[in-house]
């Protein structure tokens, strides 16, 4: 036994070398500490007694657990045993855990874990499970007698049946939603990404083609009775092909604090063909439907991406994931504070080639930095923040002098690397072009260009020059954004992940994998000036382990 424990010992010694060797490991970003994992999708975000808790899928001998971890900062993490693993769950579900959400349940003073457990559907229905804890840690899980909803028998992820009166019922049963509760009753959504492939594209049925969520309820959280589709989709918002995934459905706050309410709902959500993207709108409570008032992304495909014409387009099979549209801000969670603050998470889908990830690091799946929501009380749109709590890893201040850019650009000398944190303000802005060249070598072979675009009123990634690894391709990918006269940019470079923060409206995050000469940070303006009135720069202490 102590032989064992010596040789663990040196492995693990071993394995964390190797991983701070790694020049692309993230150091402030959360990332599974051991392995190559996909998906990684976060779950189970919550805030219980003090502390906040988030799980995410890995993967071990090919079966799917949920990992989990708890901290007070939203930055240092403590690593607990799985939360949810396969091979003792004793509903039967061994081949997998898969996407749900977290719900406390102030009734009976326990949390909640919704989730799409997977079985062999020829054998055991699959469908959704849940599972609680109470204690301070939640560390001790019970499973419900699961799944609490169930596929029917030969489908995964779907419901194909008659009522009582022979009517067909069809809905989801996979990827499900935190549980809410309204008026003594509990509510919870699916996603539709069967019934899209299956029936909207498998029969042509346009009833079931495009996003959509099936509603549930239940007096007891035992028994669950299906209601309705949760909402309609537009063909002007979404594409025919897109599903509605890693459902969150929540009240937006007033305030990046949190605080008072707003009175208006959103639905986070991905599709598998673009990622990430949200709706906001009413939640008609009296009769159970949500209202889409306006819907955006956080995920865009590049500016090249035009989108399959029909089911019959032979490009569908490669554009089928988000893979095919190389975007990588997926499945997204979130959970509200003590004080009413939205925070979420996503997955950071990194898209080196799988010997590549071995041959280098051996090691991937990043989470996004912990990002704020809330709804803005004057125009009604969405914005968002990284977390106030990023702060508390900045040093090594460097604030840079006041200067007018016009048609030019300017290196920030004194200040370079990999890991920090950039905030750029501008205004009296008359450029077409506006930003900050990071990663760079001066020499125009290597850099990563973030910039607003007057013409087109975005907020601009470019990375055709950043990616220096076989088998990643670069990109130019433009968010929408109007800028009056002011620009506010906050630039996240992690080793080898760019997050962009502008104006507190949009934000964009992507790998990238460059060379030791891409160091320096460069502002530029084209085809007119700016004023940048403040720049400073932070180095940011890593907060992973290792």
């Amino acid at each position: 036994m102590m032989k064992d424990l010596l040789s663990s010992i040196k492995c693990s010694r071993s394995l964390r070398e190797h991983y701070l060797r790694d020049p692309y490991r993230p150091a402030f970003h959360f990332i599974v500490p051991e392995g190559f994992h996909t998906p990684v999708d976060p779950n189970g975000a919550i805030y219980w007694r003090g502390k906040y808790h988030l799980c995410y899928i890995y993967q071990d001998d090919g079966k799917h657990y949920w990992g989990h971890i708890s901290s007070i900062d939203l930055v240092h993490w403590r690593h607990h045993l799985p939360a949810l693993a396969p091979d003792i769950d004793n509903g039967g579900i061994d081949v997998g855990i898969f996407s749900g959400g977290a719900f406390v349940d102030e009734k009976n003073d326990r949390v909640i874990f919704s989730y799409w457990g997977l079985t062999d559907p020829e054998k055991t229905p699959d469908g959704v499970c849940l599972a609680w804890a109470n204690d301070d840690e939640l560390e001790i899980w019970h499973r419900f007698d699961n799944p609490v909803i169930k596929s029917s028998k030969g489908d995964s992820g779907l419901y194909r049946g008659t009522d009582e009166n022979g009517n067909e019922v069809i809905y989801g049963t996979a990827d499900p939603s935190q549980i809410w509760e309204k008026d003594g009753k509990y509510y919870m959504v699916t996603g539709n990404l069967l019934a899209l492939q299956k029936i909207g594209e498998g029969e042509r049925r346009e009833d079931f083609q495009g996003d959509s969520a099936d509603l549930f309820v239940s007096n007891d959280l035992d028994e669950w009775q299906f209601l309705h589709k949760f909402y309609k989709s537009k063909r002007k918002w979404t594409e025919m092909r897109e599903d509605c995934m890693c459902p969150d459905f929540f009240e937006l706050s007033l305030s990046e604090k949190g605080g008072d309410l707003s009175g208006k709902y959103m639905m986070l959500f991905i599709s598998h063909s673009i990622g990430c993207q949200y709706y906001i709108g009413d939640y008609d409570k009296e009769n159970n439907m949500f209202i889409p008032t306006q819907h955006a992304r956080m995920s865009y495909p590049a500016i090249d991406y035009t989108p399959p014409s029909s089911f019959d387009d032979p490009r569908l099979n490669e554009m089928r994931w988000v893979g095919g549209s190389m975007n990588e801000f997926f499945a997204p969670e979130s959970l509200s504070d003590d004080n009413n603050r939205r925070i979420m998470w996503a997955w950071l889908i990194d898209h080196r080639p799988y010997d590549i990830y071995f041959a280098d690091g051996g090691s991937g799946g990043d989470l996004s930095l912990p990002r704020v929501l809330w709804l803005d009380n004057e125009d009604g749109t969405l914005r968002m923040a990284p977390a106030i709590e990023l702060k508390q890893l900045r040093y090594d201040k460097k604030d840079f002098p006041q200067v007018v850019l016009e048609d030019k650009s300017m290196v920030l000398n004194g200040f370079s690397g990999k890991q920090f944190e950039l905030k750029i303000k501008a205004d009296s802005i008359t450029a077409e072009k506006i930003g900050v060249k990071i990663c760079s070598d001066l020499s125009g072979n290597e850099e990563t260009v973030v910039y607003y675009e007057r013409s087109t009123n975005s907020i601009v990634l470019d990375t055709m020059k950043s990616q220096h690894i076989n088998g990643v391709k670069g990109r130019i990918e433009k968010f929408p954004l109007k800028v009056d006269d002011s620009l506010t940019l906050r630039v996240f470079m992690d080793k080898s992940i760019i997050e962009v923060f502008a104006n507190n409206h949009q934000a964009i995050a992507r790998h990238i994998f460059g060379t030791d000469n891409g160091v320096n940070i460069e502002l530029f303006t084209e085809n007119g000036r700016a004023n940048f009135n403040k720049i400073v720069a932070y180095k940011m202490q890593a907060s992973n382990p290792f």
